[in-house]
């Protein structure tokens, strides 16, 4: 079974597929080891949706028809078809969870939309008006058979001087679907306030509040700590998060602590500092540092930073990439949304570390980017045009909606290629993060074609290669041909009408292509190309 998770977790109220197999071995961190061996890891793929809401102006409203007075967006998370038959539970409550989100956002498009009407009631409140919102975003930072831990990047802006934001850990159990407590992972969390208190004095103790660390050691009438625990874990560490306003103020920002499975490794239950084999992949949040180690042999702690800028010249966004608060020397990564994930690869004594972004254009034409992070710098180290993740459409109550891939497991993830062939189509193929260079790489010589695409249906007699028997034959005009496999270049093949598998020969040398040496719309009814 393939294995990692990319699961989107809902909101303060709530909370695609791929076939590798990765079931090897693990290996634990540096230190003493566990006293049982620990759990082998078995990773989970999590397909990814993108839901959203929009309300306008209209006649009655002080500001343009055209402006947008409300705006939720969301996602939605599948577990793939494989995953989701071994691990029932935990797919019953992503859609539960998924289910829940869609009620509470419309509810907030309500409430938003209602409260905007009544602020620009006032035609004088127009010319300061720039629409309210709500959005959340899910960054997985561990998806196993031990713990699926996600955090949600919330943010919403119903009037006043800023929105308010932040982040919500998740963490469920994948055998039982249920919420996972901070007990299942630390094994002494009356520990806790001492420790975590701590370091958040050492990383922010002139922004914090004066009764901040005594809000983490109160006690109910039983003595347990009272405390709620906002958290999440990755194969390095756990990451506790105190949002705006809890223990320091608005312009302090996000705190972050992290305990790190190295430094006391008898801190933590054992089963958690299992780490798989071939490497893993964490997905990089928008508007949180994300702490890594990429050398353990060094006492530096490293930190990823993510921002999109707006380029007015260009009304698109450029993606800043900040690795311990350097950028790379020159990077071209801009785009209207952006997909970020870190992936973690190598002999587990020599782990390497690459970034891989994904940049979607117009008409969500995407750009593969991928940078080095093991320098002093981080470094671009290729881009690839037209290559994306993987994605599908899936059936969604009573419509059917596209859930985006994702990247899960560095050794074994799949890649879609824009091609021009026959019409406009995407190629699949199987990739590994190649450890020296960072880029994909892949043994497979055809792209798989997804049955995203209409049968072709011959206007002429062509001349095919039957398969596997590799002989030319003549087939009737009107045959229809369901494409399976191409090259991207020299060939497509196909499943015909009357069931017989055909490779079908293409000229790419000029526009129009050509089949049979006649022009490639004179060979089919209809071809859909893109632009």
């Amino acid at each position: 079974m393939r294995r990692i998770a990319l699961f989107a977790l809902a909101t303060a109220m709530t909370l695609v597929l791929s076939a590798c197999d990765l079931r090897g071995p693990t290996d634990a961190p540096d230190g003493p080891p566990p006293v049982e061996p620990a759990r082998e890891i078995e990773l989970l793929s999590v397909f990814v949706a993108e839901e959203g809401r929009w309300e306008w102006g209209d006649e009655n409203d002080p500001i343009s028809e055209y402006d947008v007075i409300a705006h939720a967006s969301w996602e939605k998370l599948r577990l793939a078809n494989e995953d989701a038959a071994s691990y029932p539970n935990l797919n019953n409550a992503l859609i539960d969870l998924a289910d829940s989100q869609d009620r509470f956002m419309s509810d907030q498009m309500e409430f938003m939309a209602e409260d905007a009407r009544l602020y620009l009631e006032d035609a004088a409140n127009a010319d300061y008006f720039n629409g309210y919102s709500s959005t959340s975003d899910y960054n997985i930072m561990r998806a196993d058979n031990v713990v699926m831990s996600i955090m949600e990047e919330f943010s919403s802006y119903t009037g006043g001087a800023h929105p308010y934001w932040g982040v919500i850990g998740v963490n469920l159990d994948p055998a039982t679907g249920e919420i996972m407590p901070i007990e299942s992972v630390i094994a002494d969390t009356e520990a806790l306030p001492d420790l975590i208190g701590e370091k958040l004095v050492a990383s922010y103790g002139e922004h914090l509040y004066d009764t901040a660390l005594d809000l983490l050691s109160v006690r109910d009438d039983q003595g347990n700590l009272e405390y709620s625990w906002n958290w999440s874990v990755n194969y390095q560490g756990v990451t506790f998060y105190f949002n705006p306003y809890e223990l320091a103020p608005y312009a302090a920002g996000m705190l972050t602590v992290t305990l790190w499975f190295d430094e006391a490794p008898e801190l933590f239950n054992h089963e958690f500092l299992a780490r798989p084999m071939s490497g893993y992949c964490i997905e990089a949040p928008m508007s949180v540092a994300l702490p890594f180690d990429i050398d353990q042999d060094d006492e530096v702690r490293n930190s990823l930073e993510l921002s999109v800028l707006l380029n007015e010249e260009y009304s698109d966004r450029e993606l800043s990439i900040s690795l311990d608060g350097k950028l790379p020397a020159e990077s071209n990564c801009s785009g209207y949304s952006f997909d970020c994930f870190l992936a973690c690869v190598g002999d587990p004594s020599q782990r390497r570390h690459f970034l891989y972004v994904e940049a979607k254009y117009d008409n969500d034409y995407p750009t593969l980017f991928v940078y080095d992070l093991n320098g002093a710098n981080p470094v671009e180290v290729g881009s690839l045009p037209g290559v994306g993740f993987t994605g599908a459409w899936y059936e969604d109550g009573e419509s059917e909606l596209y859930y985006r891939g994702t990247m899960d497991d560095p050794g074994c993830f799949d890649l879609s290629t824009r091609m021009d062939l026959l019409g406009t189509l995407s190629g699949v193929k199987t990739y590994s993060v190649d450890a020296s260079t960072g880029m994909p790489a892949s043994e497979q010589e055809a792209y798989r074609i997804p049955e995203l695409y209409l049968p072709l249906t011959s206007t002429v007699p062509l001349e095919v290669i039957i398969l596997p028997d590799q002989k030319a034959e003549v087939v009737d005009a009107g045959t229809q041909f369901t494409l399976l496999r191409t090259d991207g270049e020299t060939y497509a093949e196909a499943l015909m009408s009357d069931g017989r598998e055909c490779r079908i020969e293409v000229d790419c040398s000029d526009y129009p292509h050509k089949v049979n040496g006649l022009s490639e719309f004179d060979c089919f009814e209809m071809l859909y190309y893109a632009g």
